[in-house]
């Protein structure tokens, strides 16, 4: 019985951590969550320190737990991490792919053709909400094939914990967002990026997947940053500093 209400506390604060519900910074109280979930104190404090090992929540002691608030240094070495593995397990997969994985891969890239295509035909200004999640949904598909094709639990398991992080603290999918001033370019970019990746996992040339990988994450990755010294700056403006 406490197995179950632990994971349905875990399930529940992770789920408000990740729609933003819960953010960075934000206190969690036992007594609160208790009341909230409809479950005891003893597994809450179960899944806070389980969401604490997944790097979403901090334990301080004497003063309780709250959502992972990361600097912007603490922040920048995540994000050096996630581009080292996910570089790695690209190089990886054009190693160890199936053609089942390699099709799956080039299914992903297709789709988001699909959809940019879609939007092109539009001539959307900004992104609609509908478009940016389609967006978002693919791109995650695309990721998740590249490191399924990689075959290696351990990698894919700390990359997506990773992952997480990363979309907690440094926003959600930030190429598809309206403040970007042209999202199909930066989706046309995406997709020749992905199709670089595509082939060269599709022609087992390691060397060139993983310098592939390593460029796209580090584009993304700086997309985060900027976003988050705009947020940083705005929060110096507003209190007068």
């Amino acid at each position: 019985m406490r197995i179950d209400s632990t994971s349905k506390a875990y399930t529940f604060i992770r789920n408000k951590i990740l729609d933003g519900t819960y953010a960075p910074g934000t206190n969690l109280s036992a007594n609160a969550l208790s009341s909230e979930v409809g479950v005891s104190r003893t597994p809450i404090h179960d899944a806070l320190r389980q969401l604490e090992t997944d790097g979403l929540v901090v334990i301080r002691p004497k003063i309780g737990a709250m959502v992972k608030f990361m600097d912007l240094k603490d922040f920048k070495e995540l994000c050096w991490m996630r581009k080292v593995l996910e570089s790695n397990a690209a190089g990886l997969a054009a190693i160890e792919h199936t053609d089942d994985d390699r099709r799956e891969i080039g299914a992903a890239h297709d789709e988001m053709l699909e959809i940019a295509a879609a939007a092109g035909r539009e001539a959307l200004r900004e992104p609609t909400e509908e478009l940016k999640s389609a967006l978002a949904r693919v791109d995650i598909r695309f990721h998740v094939a590249v490191m399924n094709a990689a075959h290696n639990s351990l990698l894919k398991t700390e990359i997506v914990r990773l992952r997480l992080i990363n979309r907690v603290v440094g926003g959600i999918t930030p190429l598809y967002t309206a403040e970007i001033p042209d999202y199909l370019a930066e989706t046309q970019k995406t997709l020749a990026e992905h199709q670089r990746i595509h082939d060269a996992i599709a022609t087992h040339d390691a060397v060139a997947a993983t310098a592939a990988m390593e460029a796209h994450i580090q584009d993304i990755l700086d997309h985060s940053i900027k976003r988050m010294l705009g947020e940083e700056a705005s929060q110096m403006s507003a209190l007068g500093i």
